[in-house]
């Protein structure tokens, strides 16, 4: 794939106070990383920048840094190894999980979306047989829930749900208090 010109990465480098300082607090930054790679499924790289207050995707055409998608703030995206993208929101009063997986085109369009999300129907605190289970607008089972949804999620070593093949990022700022 074609990295991303240099230009452009200056371009972005510009603009990280914006994307990496909290609002009304100069002094202090967000936690900011970021990848280098293809999403769209052009051959091109596209310059993906995080934070916890945004997400955007840049991508250089006509000689111009030119932002490819805003997926900011909320809910909170994951870039897969596979150029899609997993959306996840999550809940506490009563405890849900809702998933989407995304593919979009090379402007930015959708062209592929499935959900996939549990309720605590029964308000214990856990996931188990009494609560609801949705994948793809069709009520489940947990067991098929968990048996469609192994292709997006694992459980890691301390129990965690977790998204499967998220791409790795670099760090560009840690987060500062001054």
């Amino acid at each position: 794939s074609t990295p991303i010109k240099s230009s452009a990465a200056s371009d972005v480098y510009k603009r990280q106070d914006f994307i990496t300082t909290p609002k009304g607090e100069p002094d202090k930054r967000y936690d900011t990383q970021y990848a280098v790679f293809d999403c769209d499924g052009n051959g091109e790289a596209e310059l993906h920048v995080q934070s916890a207050r945004y997400y955007y995707i840049f991508q250089y055409k006509n000689g111009a840094l030119q932002l490819y998608k805003n997926l900011s703030p909320y809910p909170h995206y994951y870039a897969l190894k596979n150029g899609a993208f997993i959306s996840h929101d999550f809940g506490a009063g009563p405890l849900s999980d809702e998933y989407r997986y995304y593919i979009f085109d090379t402007y930015g369009n959708e062209t592929f979306s499935i959900g996939f999300t549990k309720y605590d129907k029964n308000f214990n605190g856990e996931y188990d047989e009494g609560d609801e289970y949705v994948f793809d607008n069709v009520e489940v089972t947990k067991d098929i829930w968990e048996k469609l949804t192994e292709r997006f999620l694992y459980i890691d070593e301390d129990g965690i749900e977790r998204i499967k093949n998220e791409i790795e990022w670099t760090d560009l700022m840690e987060m500062t208090e001054r």
